[in-house]
């Protein structure tokens, strides 16, 4: 059966963990996800179209603050003589641009914490995700784990082997199978892994040879499990 395959007991049929995962993804409702981002895209922009209009405008005070101070005699006159209507006052002008600065620092303020979703806009449907691919992440974390313990059969079994022979193929099972299982320094933390592995009965049956019996030439019951320290000696 390969990999991710339907289960079959009998007439039943176990549906596959990547049949399962499918079901989960499928009832996931992403479009509330991506209005979501989109909501917030529409808002930062708008606020930045605000802030935008924002400085355009106090660009213009300064202008005006800085012609009030430096009055245009001939531009006064001639309102005078048009319509009588003067520039705004100095005081005014500044009272406005100093109510369009308080406004902008806290639209610049509303845009910074706008980004701040959109930098993981994924982040709540990824725990979704997740929960709907458990079937796929258990079987492969079974599969890991049978494999981790195929990789300590491996290695106490040529560990023990290495003992009576002197076999290029022994040293190389033994090499591969425990620097791959001395290098795991987190695997314990998911996965079972025992500290002294046993030897497989059926290979022990062989201390039962005579031969081997007397002259102490035997096969160790366990092996305690290797360390890069202990990779590295060889």
């Amino acid at each position: 059966m390969g990999i991710f395959e339907k289960a079959s007991f009998g007439e039943a049929t176990m549906p596959s963990p990547v049949d399962q995962a499918r079901e989960a993804l499928e009832a996931i409702d992403f479009g509330k996800h991506i209005d979501r981002r989109d909501s917030l895209k529409l808002g930062i922009a708008s606020k930045e179209a605000a802030l935008n209009r924002a400085n355009a405008r106090l660009d213009e005070l300064r202008t005006l603050i800085r012609e009030q101070r430096e009055p245009d005699g001939e531009a006064v006159a001639h309102a005078l003589l048009s319509d009588g209507a003067l520039p705004p006052a100095t005081d005014e002008l500044e009272r406005e641009k100093e109510q369009i600065l308080a406004g902008t620092k806290v639209l610049v303020r509303q845009i910074n914490d706008g980004y701040i979703p959109l930098r993981g806009p994924w982040d709540d449907l990824k725990k979704e995700i997740e929960e709907a691919l458990e079937p796929v992440i258990d079987d492969l974390a079974g599969r890991a784990q049978g494999l981790l313990e195929e990789l300590e059969a491996l290695y106490a079994a040529s560990a023990a082997l290495r003992r009576l022979v002197s076999s290029g193929k022994v040293d190389q099972i033994w090499r591969l199978s425990g620097t791959l299982l001395s290098e795991g320094h987190e695997l314990p933390r998911t996965f079972a892994l025992k500290g002294e592995i046993p030897v497989e009965p059926a290979l022990l049956t062989l201390n039962q040879v005579p031969g081997l019996e007397d002259t102490k030439l035997r096969l160790a019951q366990s092996v305690r499990r290797p360390t890069t320290v202990d990779m590295r000696r060889y």
